[in-house]
């Protein structure tokens, strides 16, 4: 046996089919972008989702306490206080919805999904 009798290569090589290798190497990077983009999106949903709890036992504490709030006269302090929640619930929503629609139009822009 000669080395000119091992010219048979039983597996597929990027000799053969270069165009192939090339068409999946250009696809990793598309596929780990989207797993990028949606574990942003998810994070970004998972923080508004908190932020959103965060609002909601404020305004149930606020009003519940309201007789007491009332004779402390303390509705500047919760005025101030609400303000803060109410910022970080105006840029968590936007945060969410601007990263879940990146996502989306990164998946469409590729052909991941169908409109």
């Amino acid at each position: 046996m000669t080395i000119n009798d091992l010219t048979f290569v039983p597996f597929v090589s990027g000799a053969n089919y270069p165009f192939s290798v090339v068409l999946f190497i250009s696809i990793v990077p598309i596929i780990l972008s989207v797993d990028h983009f949606l574990r942003i999106a998810s994070k970004a949903a998972k923080d508004k989702a908190i932020t959103e709890s965060k609002v909601m036992g404020k305004v149930t504490s606020a009003v519940e306490c309201r007789p007491a709030v009332r004779a402390s006269n303390a509705g500047d302090w919760i005025s101030n206080d609400m303000k803060d929640i109410f910022e970080q619930l105006r840029m968590a929503t936007r945060n969410s919805w601007y990263r879940s629609d990146l996502a989306r139009n990164f998946m469409v822009s590729f052909g991941v999904i169908c409109e």
